[in-house]
């Protein structure tokens, strides 16, 4: 079982994948249809931590007119404020 960091790391790439999508104003259906994937995969990856293929990470980098280097980075920002989970539960997760 991955450890409370591995998740939030996970939940933070989701986090800055969500972000993204927003943005650029596509609901999971339209990102879904853009990149060639069901919209069940991209809610997976925006919100249970997980981590896609290279080639699926790919589609979704190129459908959101985005690169690597930046999912990581606003990943890694969002990892550092603690806003993952701030915005998804109603309780501190640290304090479990």
């Amino acid at each position: 079982m991955p450890s409370n960091a591995d998740y939030a790391t996970r939940r933070s790439w989701g986090e800055a994948l969500k972000r993204r999508r927003e943005r650029q104003g596509y609901s999971q259906i339209m990102l879904s249809y853009k990149a060639d994937l069901s919209s069940n995969a991209v809610t997976q990856y925006e919100k249970k931590g997980v981590i896609p293929s290279i080639t699926v990470a790919y589609k979704l980098i190129k459908a959101l007119d985005w690169d690597l280097e930046s999912w990581a980075s606003d990943a890694e920002k969002i990892y550092q404020d603690g806003s993952w989970f701030k915005e998804r539960f109603d309780h501190d997760y640290k304090s479990k």
